[in-house]
């Protein structure tokens, strides 16, 4: 039975063949335009993890002075309890903020390793854009990157699905990574969300000899956000230790510039 549009047209779509196609060797790629719209989509990962965290810090720079304004202090417990959940709920929206700097940090990896596949490609004849090589340029780049990062790892080595898993040197990369301002981005917004949680639960259940155990929540939590932060930037370069399609997919798949190739 066939499908009918709102102008009673047939709804039949057809999957272009391989005579629709132009023939490979006529097509010309704009490569230096392909590069600025890369590097401006890079900038602009940076300017959303700017203006999210920005965000997230006037709207706490407000609401806490508000909370624990005088005549706040002075109310009874329930407006305190009260207090505690708004801040508990403030620290939930700082997770998911921290959740989503971490993407944007993934995303802006991804793109540093496009421009440079882009840039490799004003190397290359126009009839090898093809997928297998410019899939093959990004691992090169990845691996220029990355490898120091994962444990006996050899560029030289041909690596398939079957090949042993290598280790990822989370201490390396946590120690090359923490000095940078990226990080100290990333933590800031992090800490603010950990340190209302633990707060606001302390006033939810009036801890006010007895704070440590809401200290280790939000010590927890602000853990857990680190862990995240350098989980999902192992996760760029996942495919150098484990070797399986989907982690390389993980990144490749989130280089849509890239895809410039007829499948």
């Amino acid at each position: 039975m066939n499908t009918k549009t709102d102008n009673n047209e047939e709804f039949a779509p057809v999957k272009p063949g391989a005579e629709q196609f132009k023939d490979e060797s006529t097509v010309q790629h704009d490569l230096k335009t392909l590069y600025v719209q890369a590097c401006r989509e890079l900038t602009l990962q940076q300017d959303k993890r700017d203006k999210t965290i920005s965000i997230y810090v006037a709207v706490i720079a407000f609401l806490v002075p508000f909370l624990f304004s005088k005549e706040t202090m002075t109310l009874d417990g329930f407006r305190m309890t009260f207090a505690g959940w708004v801040l508990v709920i403030a620290g939930l929206i700082g997770v998911f903020f921290s959740l989503s700097v971490v993407r944007y940090r993934i995303y802006k990896e991804v793109y540093w390793i496009t421009c440079s596949v882009i840039a490799q490609m004003q190397n290359l004849l126009e009839q090898s854009f093809q997928k297998k090589y410019i899939q093959g340029l990004f691992l090169h780049c990845m691996e220029k990157k990355w490898k120091d990062y994962v444990k006996d790892y050899d560029e030289n080595s041909q690596y398939d699905e079957k090949s042993p898993k290598l280790k990822v040197e989370y201490c390396e990369l946590i120690r090359d990574s923490y000095n940078s301002a990226e990080f100290y981005m990333f933590a800031s917004i992090a800490l603010i969300a950990s340190a209302l949680i633990g707060f606001g639960l302390g006033l939810v259940f009036n801890a006010s000899g007895l704070a440590w155990p809401f200290i280790v929540v939000g010590v927890a939590v602000l853990g857990g956000l680190c862990w995240a932060y350098f989980h999902g930037l192992a996760h760029v370069f996942r495919y150098l230790s484990d070797h399986q399609r989907e982690s390389f997919n993980f990144s490749f798949g989130k280089a849509w510039f890239l895809h410039i190739y007829k499948d």
